[in-house]
């Protein structure tokens, strides 16, 4: 087949054409850092690309609750291992009360029990990130859980809940610690203490501090459930990360740029961008050649 100068000069300008545009993109795909621009780069991997993406927003999601959730249930522990030594301390006292005392023994017993009482109703109202750890809402401005407030005998019978988003699942997960198991009488039981203390009543003493011994074994109970549910949200997370480190590297190989390919080919598309208009200027020389 014959090749006319023509169509020889045409082949070679669209060559120089065709080597700009490549040289255009990579050298804006090596600035950018990104291969993958548009959905018409590459349509698959562009739907590969959200997927992954939207994929990588929900872990991220569930990564910040779960470690919100480790956050709240962790102080959650301390504040039940807190209660739990002040329980002791106030079963120390009940159990020296019952034994003859002067007034002014009875007394320093008495006070130091509604120092204990106080200090543990405290302690149910303690919070992380502005959220009390035993009733939660989000919302900063919440009053503490109705019964430390009202210094209720008997907790009522709802609890405020704060749920969370940790997984695929439909329905939220409870993260707030229910401890209206440890609550449940124990301003009744200091005061019936107290009082049972102040009359020198052994028997009503002794009571008093087997509901003691009730209220530590509620308190251990439900710092062991607390506990085991930390190290399910630190095993979640650890789970989460590896995820994430797996879908962070499959977007960046099918999104980001090879900084080494887009070098090495950005310098052969230079190469022979400079023989293609090496050529076209041959190209002009002979048809000139010729025309003379």
């Amino acid at each position: 087949m014959r090749v006319t100068l023509p169509q020889l000069y045409a082949a070679t300008r669209e060559n120089i054409l065709n080597r700009n545009e490549k040289i255009s993109n990579l050298t804006t795909q090596i600035s950018s850092g990104r291969k993958l621009k548009t959905s018409h780069d590459d349509p698959n991997a562009w739907a590969q690309s959200r997927n992954l993406t939207d994929g990588l927003e929900k872990l991220e999601r569930y990564k910040s609750n779960l470690e919100f959730a480790s956050g709240m249930n962790s102080v959650a522990d301390s504040a039940l291992d807190h209660i739990h030594d002040l329980l002791i301390r106030a079963k120390e006292i009940g159990t020296a009360a019952n034994t003859p005392n002067s007034t002014e023994e009875k007394q320093a017993y008495l006070e130091e029990l509604d120092q204990v009482i106080e200090e543990i109703m405290s302690t149910a109202e303690t919070k992380y990130n502005g959220q009390y750890v035993f009733e939660g809402y989000f919302d900063d401005t919440a009053s503490p859980p109705d019964w430390v407030s009202a210094r209720d005998a008997t907790p009522p019978g709802d609890a405020r809940v704060l749920s969370l988003d940790l997984d695929d699942r439909a329905t939220d997960t409870e993260v707030s610690v229910d401890a209206r198991s440890v609550f449940q009488g124990l301003v009744q039981t200091f005061e019936d203490l107290k009082t049972a203390i102040d009359a020198g009543d052994s028997t009503q003493i002794a009571n008093q501090l087997a509901n003691l011994d009730t209220a530590m074994a509620e308190t251990q109970a439900l710092s062991s459930k607390t506990g085991a549910r930390l190290a399910g949200y630190e095993r979640r997370l650890d789970a989460l990360e590896i995820f994430q480190v797996h879908g962070q590297d499959r977007l960046s190989e099918i999104r980001d740029t090879d900084l080494v390919e887009a070098i090495t080919s950005l310098k052969q598309n230079q190469i022979a961008l400079e023989a293609a208009l090496q050529s076209t200027a041959a190209v002009q020389g002979l048809s000139l050649t010729r025309y003379l």
